[in-house]
């Protein structure tokens, strides 16, 4: 007889502004799985810092995280997390991001509204950054390349099942000794069709590549793998080589950015040389800055779980609509199975790029562990309601109980836009 196993699913969404914060944990008994998506805020930055200083808190005399995953590179989902890894004793199993070109790297830092020159040393070389911190024990560059029944690529010999969890630490066992794992086929090497800069996998035994069509699963002593992260980056289509072209005409070398070059960082700090990589990055681009983002699934692996219970948290609430700037209230999902999450960061999901929505949509809903969409109970909706990252067609293909938007309050963006919320309210 199969023994039961009480799974619950714990998510904040925090009141950071304009800006994103999540943080999550999955119970299976008495073990527990934490993790991070985003951390960061454009403004107001007092209330970043007050949610991590308070989620960093909860965490423990020895606070440890299995997984930080971040969804891109801009300020306002990631310049939080340096202020997260400063935490004494804080130790990280592994960051999952997208890979991204030194070009694009760079853009990031252009259009940072306030100069900080240690989210700078971040964007310029991240896997670096975040080892030398001595808090993280891997980084996992995510991508996409690749068609579907595809095998990985890389070297052969160094695919491989990776096992994201020390199985003697005792702070994280189960009744039976053995802790939660988390499970994914890395490769060492990147795959052949994606351009890496020479510099971004120097720390070899640390920096790994997974394909977003390879699930992130949960193996609790055994259990089939109950939960899963499933991740999904639609790679930009952007022309790098002019991007390259247009960033050293303006005197600003992306290769010289990766390599932390003290001169070409010391010019980041005036508003007129993160000026001249805007017009770098608008010439080639245009003015979209949501180019390439990676979306999270976190919930259940099966249709049905045994004996599952979620317990939901989010920082406030409107009819329908659930918005950071507003108070707390707990939400519990009564149909089986449906206690999924999905966050998208600002991925490209607006009634314009259909074909983006089209691939997000096939990309979660086939997955060899079934349709992942119609297992989650809440949506975060793209780049803070925006209009131009907003579709209707996303929210029909989930039908969620609750969908969350993180805004500020005193936001110049229109975020969340009147429409995206009239839309909501009339679905």
């Amino acid at each position: 007889m199969e023994t039961r196993l009480d799974v619950s699913h714990l998510r904040h969404q925090f009141p950071v502004g304009q800006g994103f914060f999540h943080a999550g944990s999955v119970r299976f008994g008495s073990a527990v799985i934490r993790y991070v998506y985003d951390c960061g805020s454009s403004k107001p930055r007092a209330s970043r810092n007050a949610s991590i200083t308070g989620y960093l808190g909860g965490l423990g005399s020895s606070p440890r995280l299995d997984a930080v995953f971040v969804s891109h590179l801009h300020e306002d989902h990631a310049n939080g997390i340096p202020i997260l890894l400063k935490k004494p004793d804080l130790r990280v199993d592994r960051v999952f991001l997208p890979y991204l070109h030194p070009a694009l790297r760079l853009a990031a830092a252009g259009y940072a509204g306030i100069p900080n020159q240690e989210f700078f040393w971040f964007l310029s070389n991240p896997a670096d950054y975040l080892l030398k911190t001595g808090r993280v024990d891997q980084v996992v560059y995510v991508h996409s390349v690749g068609e579907p029944g595809d095998e990985p690529q890389g070297n052969p010999e160094e695919q491989r099942t990776t096992a994201f969890r020390d199985l003697e630490n005792p702070d994280f066992s189960d009744s039976n000794g053995r802790p939660p794992l988390l499970i994914a086929r890395t490769t060492k090497t990147p795959p052949d069709d994606l351009e890496v800069h020479s510099g971004d996998s120097a720390a070899a035994g640390n920096v790994s590549f997974l394909s977003h069509r390879e699930p992130i699963l949960v193996d609790q002593n055994g259990a089939q793998y109950r939960w899963l992260f499933m991740t999904h980056v639609d790679e930009s289509h952007i022309d790098l080589s002019q991007l390259d072209v247009e960033l050293k005409g303006r005197g600003f070398d992306p290769d010289k950015f990766a390599s932390r070059d003290t001169a070409l960082l010391e010019r980041l700090r005036t508003m007129r040389n993160r000026g001249k990589i805007r017009e770098a990055y608008e010439a080639v681009v245009g003015s979209d800055l949501n180019v390439s983002s990676m979306s999270l699934y976190s919930g259940p692996s099966q249709a049905n779980c045994p004996s599952v219970s979620l317990r939901h948290v989010h920082d406030g609430q409107t009819e329908g609509l659930l918005c950071s700037r507003y108070s707390s209230r707990q939400l519990s999902s009564k149909r089986d199975g449906k206690i999924g999450w999905l966050g998208t960061g600002d991925a490209w999901l607006g009634t314009k790029h259909q074909p983006e929505v089209q691939r997000l949509v096939d990309h979660f809903s086939s997955t060899n562990h079934g349709d992942l969409l119609r297992r989650s109970s809440t949506i975060v909706l793209p780049h803070h309601g925006s209009r131009g990252n907003f579709s209707i067609r996303l929210v029909s293909a989930i039908q969620p109980d609750c969908i969350v938007i993180s805004a500020g309050s005193e936001s110049s963006h229109q975020h969340p836009h009147p429409d995206v919320v009239m839309e909501l309210e009339n679905h």
